[in-house]
């Protein structure tokens, strides 16, 4: 058993030391003088989808744009940061101080959403490291995501997702103190903590959550089988504690 036990531990220990892959610096760099306004995209899948995304069709809608799409699926928020980092502040190609008119459009996050303060402190502090590159910023919200058959949205533990996902919009669209988008051991650091620092709201933020994209007509979930799931659910039970019980019964029906 004690050898075993030092195995397991030398093993960790091997694991914990070993190298993390790094992001490559960037080696792209915009080209095209005709255009005035340069663009970055950055973020996840969504951005980064390539049959039609939206970086793909900006510079359809914004004809004096040129767009270099930097996203890439499978990244949470500090993984974003982190390639923001590599693809644009190290990228020796890259001269942003020549460019008048330069862009960060950003839709990221979801990766991460599981844990909305730390996601939103990652978001703030890629906006900001732009905006001290001299890049003006552009922050688009998560969009509807989520379905019956993903283990995350079952029941009503869905709940819980959709209220994470929310967080991380309300403090893009400025509908948030410090303290309630990066959560109270987050803030510590803060000059001051009951407003944002310069440059980690976005200069625009553009709703994409309650907009046309979610499915507004989709059958509603059976209230029967809602009501029993929250009999045993953990996220139910912290929204109820310490009700009286005609406030509980309200709660329960409205979280129905």
């Amino acid at each position: 058993m004690k050898m075993k036990t030092t195995l397991f531990a030398t093993l960790a220990l091997l694991l914990s030391a070993a190298p993390t892959h790094a992001e490559e610096p960037g080696n792209w760099r915009f080209s095209d003088d005709t255009k005035p306004v340069k663009v970055i995209v950055l973020g996840g899948s969504v951005s980064a989808y390539p049959a039609g995304g939206y970086a793909q069709w900006l510079p359809n809608i914004c004809t004096k744009i040129e767009v270099q799409n930097r996203a890439k699926e499978k990244l949470g928020a500090a993984e974003l940061r982190q390639r923001f980092v590599a693809q644009v502040l190290k990228n020796r190609r890259l001269d942003l101080e020549s460019q008048s008119n330069a862009w960060l459009v950003f839709l990221g996050g979801m990766n991460s959403v599981g844990s909305p303060e730390s996601t939103n402190v990652e978001v703030a502090k890629t906006l900001e490291l732009a905006k001290g590159a001299g890049l003006h910023t552009m922050a688009l919200t998560l969009n509807p995501w989520g379905a019956e058959d993903d283990r995350r949205w079952q029941g009503v533990d869905g709940l819980a997702y959709f209220e994470h996902t929310q967080k991380t919009v309300d403090f893009l669209l400025g509908r948030l103190t410090p303290t309630q988008a990066f959560g109270a051991a987050n803030v510590k650091g803060m000059a001051d903590p009951s407003r944002f620092a310069a440059g980690q709201l976005p200069d625009v933020a553009v709703d994409v959550w309650s907009k046309r994209l979610r499915h507004s007509d989709a059958p509603l979930r059976d209230t029967k089988k809602l009501e029993k799931a929250a009999k045993s659910s953990k996220f139910v039970k912290a929204r109820l504690a310490g009700l009286a019980d005609a406030e509980r019964s309200a709660k329960l029906a409205a979280l129905i």
